[in-house]
């Protein structure tokens, strides 16, 4: 095997009796090291991923470093570069939420390295990014219909709509549905309508649309 110490000695023997020679102790050349286990999962939050790991069972040299990667949809993250030896802990960093990402090491000798097999972590969920505001359908003196779309980083599983009128939630509606109708408004009046997009994480409030209800017949005209 590479890099051992080895003792050779020579046994002569005839039908007499035998001699054995002085030993001669050598040691075998380093090579590049061998069976490197993939990472196991330590810890995760929304944009990190921490991992462990062992020690290739065939060093084949002194290990001097470890690279740490993480991979997901053909893009690498930057290496972690860990020169410890005997704290065989790294976090891959300013990852993005509720992804999958396959994570490996590679352990480096002076004669060359191993990867390891890689293992799909995933990130943990966070609150969605970049709602976009709502529009109109439909605008009458007393009520509005509004439309949606979703948003283009959900960073999750979306569980909810919240409409928010002039500041305050008057409506809530599962993440499948994407447009509801507001009633009950006072005629050519001016109002704001943003939708909050939700994870189980919490909420993200997208820009805010500004409609005027339309006019409407005069009301409560008092007897002269």
């Amino acid at each position: 095997l590479p890099f051992n110490l080895y003792t050779v000695y020579l046994d002569i023997n005839n039908t007499v009796g035998g001699i054995r020679s002085d030993q001669v102790i050598f040691e075998t050349l380093g090579a590049a090291p061998q069976n490197l286990s993939p990472p196991t999962s330590t810890n995760s939050t929304s944009t990190t991923l921490t991992v462990t790991w062992f020690p290739p069972s065939l060093p084949n040299g002194d290990i001097e470093t470890y690279l740490l990667y993480g991979e997901s949809n053909g893009i690498l993250t930057n290496p972690v570069i860990i020169t410890s030896t005997s704290n065989l802990v790294g976090t891959l960093s300013s990852l993005r939420p509720n992804t999958a990402y396959n994570v490996f090491v590679t352990a480096a000798n002076q004669y060359g390295d191993v990867t390891s097999d890689a293992v799909t972590l995933t990130t943990m969920e966070s609150v969605p990014e970049d709602q976009p505001a709502p529009t109109t359908t439909e605008l009458q003196s007393r009520s509005v219909a509004l439309t949606w779309m979703s948003p283009s980083t959900p960073n999750g599983q979306l569980t909810q709509y919240n409409i928010i009128q002039n500041g305050v939630e008057v409506s809530t509606v599962d993440s499948s549905i994407l447009e509801t109708v507001i009633s009950s408004l006072t005629p050519f009046t001016q109002y704001t309508f943003t939708v909050e997009a939700c994870t189980a994480i919490g909420c993200f409030r997208s820009d805010e649309l500004v409609v005027i209800t339309l006019e409407d017949a005069p009301e409560d005209l008092s007897p002269p």
